[in-house]
């Protein structure tokens, strides 16, 4: 049978956690302080097929985007859900999946804490170039205050990837010792 077309319990505990994850960003909070880079991670490192690796995370992020566009339509949302940096956007969050590959059979603190840092520097300076690309001056000053002004959303994207990634590996590896059967299935 086809990978793509096997869909186990464990497929649909991982996305169940993945989902309500990602409905954490629909709910006021701090600029950048989203799951997206834990549940990126988490996707890279546990789902046995690459393509839904990828494409869970990125579908719950494109489908949070677009609820959070619906809200700005309605006049419930300060901001838009579709903005001019999402492909930086994307790209970090498919990157950080791929470090998620890496962590595959070595999830351990000391690796997912690694990664939660690592991932969340990839995605501040991807990110932040295309900030500077699409609004500030093209000069070094341009670039260099660009970054500046992004520090406290960094230390933002940093701490959360930290807490979603300590919550979400950790809740799925406690799950493995309690409930093997659900998770432990391929």
């Amino acid at each position: 049978m086809n990978q793509i077309n096997k869909i186990t319990p464990k497929f649909w505990l991982l996305t169940m956690i993945v989902v309500l994850v990602v409905l954490a960003r629909l709910i006021p909070h701090e600029p950048n302080f989203t799951p997206l880079g834990a549940i990126a991670l988490f996707a890279g490192a546990y789902f046995v097929n690459r393509t839904w690796a990828l494409l869970v995370p990125l579908a719950a992020l494109f489908l949070s985007d677009f609820a959070l566009q619906i809200g700005f339509w309605l006049g419930w949302r300060e901001f838009e859900g579709f903005y001019t940096i999402m492909p930086a956007v994307y790209l970090g969050i498919a990157l950080m999946v791929g470090m998620g590959y890496w962590l595959k059979d070595q999830v351990n603190v000391k690796n997912v804490f690694g990664a939660s840092i690592a991932g969340g520097l990839v995605f501040f300076i991807l990110t932040n170039f295309a900030v500077w690309l699409a609004w500030m001056p093209y000069t070094w000053e341009g670039l260099v205050q660009c970054y500046a002004q992004a520090i406290p959303f960094f230390r933002n994207t940093l701490v959360s990837n930290l807490l979603y990634s300590a919550l979400l590996f950790g809740s799925f590896e406690w799950m493995k010792a309690y409930y093997p059967k659900w998770v432990l299935q391929q």
